[in-house]
Parts: C-alpha cells; sequence; structure tokens
C-alpha cells in the first residue's frame, strides 16, 4: 500500500480518528459493518477483510460493553453519595 503525500494522508487519519468518536454510541451491527467498510475502504484495505475483523471485534466488543457498564454504575453510585 503505497501512501500519497498531502491531504489524502490527512483525511485518512481524520477519518479515522472521527469515525470511532462518532459510532461509539451505536451498538455493533449493521452500523458498525458499514463503518468499518468505510474505513477499510478509505485505508484502501480490501472488503474480503471484514469477516476477520468482525470474528475479533465481536470480543472486544464484550470487554468495551462491561467497561462501559462498571463506569456507569461507579458515576451513579457517586452522584448517589453526593446528593445523599
Amino acid at each position: 500500500m503505497q501512501f500519497k503525500v498531502g491531504g489524502e494522508i490527512f483525511l485518512r487519519i481524520l477519518m479515522m480518528m472521527v469515525v470511532p468518536l462518532v459510532m461509539a454510541s451505536v451498538m455493533s451491527g449493521i452500523i458498525g459493518l458499514v463503518t468499518m467498510l468505510i474505513v477499510l475502504d478509505a485505508v484502501g484495505l480490501p472488503a474480503e477483510y471484514i469477516g476477520l475483523i468482525l470474528s475479533v471485534d465481536w470480543l472486544l466488543d464484550r470487554f468495551r460493553t462491561a467497561t462501559n457498564t462498571l463506569h456507569d454504575s461507579i458515576g451513579a453510585a457517586v452522584v448517589e453519595k453526593a446528593f445523599d
């Protein structure tokens, strides 16, 4: 894969930083699949890698969900103690 100098590299870096921020609150599913296809296309990787990425992302999604749930629970407990 050969990168072109200039705006194309900047656009790819910007896209890889913004897309996860926008999609952080969306459950994995069809929207996550479409997002991954957009990112794969932007970095020049073939869409055939989506199966490999999804199999790894499934497990990582479980850890992200557990972490988010733990943080939400801690935040709720802090607010409860603050107003108690």
